[in-house]
């Protein structure tokens, strides 16, 4: 009689699936597929995540990771650094939490002395707002007496300067619009990246959200270079 307690210290795979499961001495008479000694490791179950952005969170996620930066002193080294080796003309960054702000409301000439000149974008954590220095706004031509159809703004100082705060993705976009546009196979690169950072945490499969571009043929070049480690389609719902 089989022991419910006892642990499972062996699985048997046919055609992708868990088939069977038991102990090592049981193992040896199984005819499923060949046997692989994990040691002391434990076999989790992949967790699908039934609303993802691989493809926006790709893009959104270019640059310095500042999702760690506890302050401005922390933002302002890590683009410090980015700085001596940006190519592009630009920089960017992403992560950060409205938190470190802790001295007054953010603005992007809080970054002037570290950026050499250069613009400068930075997406928020939440995703829908980003902060842009006084030379991107330049760059970009943003006025400050922009309208949007929708619930986006650029923040102003008291006489009508933009701070450099854009909320919601009209806002946003006055700058993605002037933006290095990267090549297919440098952004395949980023995407197989973060899916592979996905499936790190235990996120094997995904129903993707995504409206940028061709969101099947992003994924399916980027298969071509390597195996999905976090498989992710296209949602019903985002058709």
């Amino acid at each position: 009689m089989l022991d419910q307690d006892a642990p499972v210290t062996a699985i048997g795979v046919r055609d992708g699936l868990i088939v069977v499961t038991g102990d090592s001495r049981s193992a040896v008479g199984w005819t499923t597929s060949r046997t692989l000694d994990l040691g002391d490791a434990v076999i989790m179950p992949g967790l699908t995540d039934a609303h993802t952005h691989p493809i926006m969170g790709t893009d959104m996620t270019a640059g310095v990771d500042l999702s760690s930066a506890t302050s401005i002193d922390d933002v302002r080294q890590s683009l410090a650094i980015a700085a001596t080796t940006a190519s592009d003309g630009w920089l960017f960054a992403w992560g950060p939490d409205f938190n470190v702000f802790t001295s007054g409301p953010p603005r992007g000439d809080l970054f002037d002395e570290v950026t050499r000149g250069m613009p400068l974008l930075i997406r928020m954590f939440d995703g829908h707002s980003g902060i842009a220095n006084p030379a991107a706004i330049a760059r970009c031509g943003i006025t400050g007496r922009e309208l949007f159809d929708e619930a986006s703004a650029v923040d102003v100082d008291r006489d009508g300067t933009p701070t450099g705060l854009l909320r919601e993705f009209g806002a946003l976009e006055l700058v993605q619009r002037h933006l290095p546009v990267p090549s297919e196979e440098e952004f395949a690169m980023r995407l197989l990246a973060n899916l592979s950072a996905m499936s790190a945490t235990g996120l094997t499969g995904g129903h993707a959200m995504d409206f940028i571009g061709e969101p099947v043929s992003m994924l399916e070049r980027a298969e071509a270079i390597a195996d999905l480690l976090s498989r992710s389609g296209p949602s019903l719902t985002s058709r």
